[in-house]
Parts: C-alpha cells; sequence; structure tokens
C-alpha cells in the first residue's frame, strides 16, 4: 500500500515513529515533491496506531486545542485509516 504525504507531513511522520515506535524503520521515500509511505496494510494499522499516541502527547494545547502539529498529525490519522 502506498500513500502519499505532503513534506511537513513526512516530517511530522517521522518524529511520531521515533518517539512512538523506536528501532522501527518505515518505507518512506520522496518522489518529485511529495514522499511516499509504502508499506502492508498491517504496517500502515500500527503507523496509524503510534500518530494517534502521538497526538495525545503533542497534539493539543492547554486548552485542548489543536496545534500546528495536531493538525498535521489529524491529517496523517486521516491518511493512515483503513477502511
Amino acid at each position: 500500500m502506498r500513500i502519499k504525504l505532503s513534506h511537513e507531513e513526512a516530517e511530522v511522520f517521522k518524529e511520531a515513529v521515533k518517539s512512538q515506535m523506536a528501532g522501527t524503520t518505515p518505507h518512506l521515500f520522496k518522489q518529485n515533491d511529495h514522499f511516499y509511505i509504502e508499506e502492508p496494510e498491517d504496517r500502515i494499522v500500527d503507523f496509524e496506531q503510534c500518530c494517534q499516541e502521538y497526538f495525545l502527547y503533542i497534539g493539543l494545547d492547554k486548552d485542548y486545542n489543536p496545534t500546528n502539529k495536531g493538525k498535521i498529525i489529524e491529517r496523517l490519522i486521516d491518511k493512515l485509516f483503513i477502511k
């Protein structure tokens, strides 16, 4: 499965994986102006859960409003969600 990410989504995705899944290296590559994650569906589900956990740590400010990174993580979660 291949998922297209913007540059800022790719950066936050790398932060989330590093923070929540230490030692895991996703297949993330750049092609033209976009980044892509290419992984099997079961790994995509793991990465979605990773982003959900990361959102809990950095996604909201003290008033429970989404931070800039929180908004990016929300987009990532939407892209990684498998129906």
